[in-house]
């Protein structure tokens, strides 16, 4: 602006001058001085510079509709002491006297003390912004205040507990249904960051679980440190290929992947065996090949990445990659293809458009497909694109009968369709469901929370003499808690894998437990579960149910189980308990002893407990088939089972054939 429209200006410096009267310099605040007019022209709330921004805007005083004018001196009515309210949070009211100037990219990433460079902003948001440019800064901030608004939310309509064990629903909620005070939060991509906000939010609304609320946190298992999602995973890839007899530990095995080593699930995924040749990969940016990998040296760079924030496959060395290789762009135009990459592809083309070469990618003949990247990139031959709904990948999906993989650990959600899971079953690739495969994460969140439930119930009885001494207890149990995830990986792999061999045998059985489910509310339509001619066909064929069929068949199965011991008053309570001990560590059980024993919890754990154990070890159709049979209940079921367990000592017998293999 020039100098016949700037203002009178007092003779004291500091009270004209805005950056004189406010605390600026370090972070990414202004430094130095700029005169005050020039300094309005980009910080007033209506500057025209920034104003127009719908992302920016902020509002105008009352009463003013003077559009993008200039407002001398003042931050909002053109007054000498105008208000407004801070560019960033928007909630504190800012004066020329107390707000200050924040960078818009800040001055250690080489912005300018420029008015295009500043806006008025609080004390506080400019404490915390350091030197983050401010739109991510913005971004971030306000998605924490809704993060918190929701929760806040959520628990004013939720069923609490107080002191005295006493459930305690909202008195401005109707509810139909029966109280039910347990509501967790489980991290996951984009607010894995969350979970000590969602457990402030839960200790200040006085929610009966507080810092259990949400799992992992600054106080709590972090799951991509443990890698317990991937090896969980990992699990279900290592019985896969010893149930065609081989050791992927050890033998060398060749692999395609979906991810990136930075990245949770893919990175620990790719770190779990020493003797794997990862021979091509990709995400949404990169494509990673390798024609022939070292299966050390990858291993050792794989790790570098992983270990390397904000990695990406653009950081792995060349010099690693083995002839004819490369990293190039997901989306190229053009992709020149060496010698050695053509016959890892099977093309004879000389060149080929990066999403083409992920097509190919996904139609090569390996040992292993490991998903751990975002996206549906299997479908069945009968499913459109469309009703994937997965837009993003659709050039590069491939139909089922394109898939020449032995084995897929679904270390990430989506990855194929269920039907697409159901016809590679039915050709002899061994798979699982991506809810079997990668339940490590969600069942050591579920041991965090009702870990802290117990600790905690310590600490109010002085068992425990600080919070501090609670963390220190939680955090030593990681290794017991990862052990006890990933045995239930196991056991539910195996008794896939059981189950899978009885349909074989008797396949009756499992029609019956179809119809049975089907009563108690599955939908089979829903689940895709095979219909009666296609049932027809696998019988008469000699076939067994495919692995995605019984995984969902388990699910509905258990929690059946569960809910009909849950809901019931358990048989022997006193004898029952050393099943609800051996849910905790030992570390747990060590100090305090029979201390644990009142878990508010400890119904629904020693049902799980129950589930979990007599389903994995006589299979998905035996309580149900028991119950219908006897015509006795579920828990009367359960009750027999464990009499008879502990009367033949099975344990011990289970223990001396498990030595023998």
């Amino acid at each position: 602006m020039g100098d016949d429209d700037a203002p009178d200006r007092p003779d004291t410096a500091a009270a004209s001058d805005p950056i004189a009267g406010s605390p600026l310099g370090g972070r990414g605040r202004s430094v130095g001085r700029t005169p005050a007019c020039d300094l309005c022209v980009g910080l007033s709330l209506h500057a025209a510079d920034f104003d127009r921004s719908p992302r920016y805007r902020l509002g105008r005083a009352a009463g003013d509709d003077r559009d993008g004018r200039h407002q001398p001196h003042g931050l909002g009515d053109g007054k000498s002491e105008g208000t407004g309210y801070c560019f960033c949070c928007r909630k504190v009211e800012l004066r020329m006297s107390n707000f200050e100037a924040g960078h818009v990219v800040a001055d250690a990433n080489g912005g300018l003390p420029t008015v295009n460079n500043l806006r008025p902003i609080c004390n506080s948001c400019n404490i915390s912004m350091n030197t983050q440019h401010m739109g991510e800064w913005i971004q971030q901030y306000m998605s924490e205040k809704h993060y918190r608004h929701f929760i806040s939310a959520m628990l004013e309509i939720t069923d609490n507990i107080d002191a005295q064990g006493k459930v305690l629903s909202p008195g401005h909620v109707v509810t139909y249904d029966d109280p039910d005070p347990y509501l967790v939060v489980a991290p996951d991509k984009g607010t894995a960051d969350f979970s000590d906000i969602a457990n402030e939010v839960s200790e200040k609304s006085g929610f009966w679980l507080g810092d259990a609320f949400a799992s992992g946190g600054s106080i709590g298992y972090d799951h991509r440190k443990e890698g317990i999602t991937a090896r969980g995973g990992w699990e279900c890839v290592k019985l896969h290929f010893t149930e065609m007899g081989s050791n992927v530990q050890t033998d060398p095995a060749t692999v395609i992947g979906v991810g990136d080593m930075s990245g949770d699930v893919f990175g620990n995924g790719m770190l779990q065996s020493k003797t794997i040749q990862l021979k091509a990969a990709f995400n949404h940016m990169h494509i990673f090949l390798d024609p022939d990998p070292n299966p050390e040296i990858s291993w050792h760079e794989r790790k570098r990445l992983f270990e390397m924030e904000g990695s990406t496959w653009n950081d792995y060395s060349t010099d690693l990659i083995s002839s004819g290789g490369g990293v190039y762009e997901r989306y190229a135009k053009s992709i020149e293809l060496s010698p050695e990459v053509k016959e890892l592809l099977g093309t004879d083309e000389e060149n080929l458009k990066g999403i083409e070469v992920v097509r190919r990618i996904l139609q090569m003949d390996v040992d292993l497909l490991w998903l751990g990247g975002i996206g549906t990139f299997i479908k069945s031959d009968s499913e459109s694109d469309f009703h994937v709904g997965d837009q993003a990948n659709n050039e590069v999906r491939i139909n089922s009968s394109e898939c020449r993989v032995k084995v897929i650990g679904e270390g990430a959600n989506l990855g194929l369709t269920q039907l697409a899971r159901i016809e590679l079953s039915n050709n002899d690739v061994r798979l699982n469901t991506d809810a079997v495969d990668n339940s490590g994460g969600v069942n050591m969140s579920d041991y965090e929370v009702n870990l802290k439930i117990l600790l905690q119930q310590m600490l109010r009885k002085g068992h425990i003499n600080s919070k501090q001494e609670r963390d220190e207890l939680l955090i030593s149990a990681t290794d017991e808690i990862s052990e006890l995830v990933l045995a239930n990986n196991r056991g539910q792999h195996r008794l896939i894998s059981m189950d899978s061999i009885r349909s074989n045998l008797n396949f009756r059985l499992f029609r019956k437990l179809i119809s049975h489910l089907e009563e108690k509310g599955m939908n089979k339509r829903i689940e895709h579960i095979p219909s009666w001619s296609e049932l027809n066909q696998l019988e008469n064929a000699d076939m067994p149910l495919p692995r995605p069929v019984l995984c969902v068949l388990m699910a509905y199965s258990k929690m059946e189980v569960f809910d009909a011991l849950s809901s019931s008053e358990l048989p022997l309570e006193e004898e029952l308990t050393k099943y609800y001990l051996e849910y905790f560590p030992w570390t747990v059980r060590d100090s305090f002893g029979e201390n644990i024993i009142d878990h508010p919890l400890k119904k629904e754990i020693i049902s799980t407990v129950l589930t979990n154990r007599i389903t994995n070890q006589a299979g998905s159709t035996f309580i149900s088939r028991m119950a219908h049979g006897s015509e006795q209940s579920i828990p009367d079921v359960v009750r027999t089972y464990l009499v008879m367990e502990s009367s033949l000592e099975a344990e011990k017998i289970r223990l001396i054939v498990a030595s023998c293999f």
